[in-house]
């Protein structure tokens, strides 16, 4: 998982199962959602399909439900990942 200090939000397939993405400096880190996960200050629900065209910039947050800071998900839109 991301170094110490990142953020969690969870994202829910509403068809399937939900997982974490702890963001950090150093990326983008899935993780399975547990029973025992702490609170998130945010979360995203559609469909895997739409999550998924939402990670790769096909999709914008008002395609999704967002609860919570949307702000939170700007990071993750706004992240450019190294080469």
């Amino acid at each position: 998982m991301g170094g110490a200090g990142g953020r969690h939000r969870p994202l829910s397939a509403t068809e399937g199962r939900s997982w974490l993405l702890a963001l950090d400096g150093t990326g983008a880190w899935p993780a399975p959602l547990t029973d025992d996960a702490a609170p998130a200050s945010a979360s995203a629900t559609g469909t895997a399909e739409q999550l998924l065209l939402f990670v790769w910039g096909r999709l914008t947050l008002n395609d999704l439900k967002i609860e919570g800071d949307p702000r939170i998900f700007e990071q993750l839109i706004a992240w450019e990942p190294e080469e």
